[in-house]
């Protein structure tokens, strides 16, 4: 099982796909409901699990505004969220399903 997080300004999206590429959710909520980054990482999390059955999710990538730390996986300064250096990475790799 794969997992995609699409992180924009207005909609924060989770979808989870089998290793062959079809999909078995996709779900999304506003942004301004997830204010902080715990707060989408959270979501994130709980919408991965509830979504992925019994199947282990073998990878996380979010897709996110930059700039982007990618060796350090911080969100430095995107340009539609009042977030900064936010290590974006090693929150995911805490809550991991």
């Amino acid at each position: 099982m794969l997992a995609g997080i699409d992180l924009g300004g207005t909609q924060v999206r989770v979808a989870l796909a089998r290793s062959d590429g079809q999909l078995v959710a996709s779900v999304k909520t506003k942004t301004a409901t997830v204010e902080t980054p715990e707060a989408m990482v959270d979501w994130a999390a709980s919408e991965i699990d509830k979504h992925r059955g019994r199947e282990k999710v073998r990878s996380i990538t979010i897709a996110a505004p930059g700039p982007i730390d990618v060796k350090r996986g911080v969100l430095v300064n995107p340009p539609n969220l009042p977030w900064q250096n936010v290590p974006l990475a090693a929150m995911l790799g805490r809550v991991r399903p």
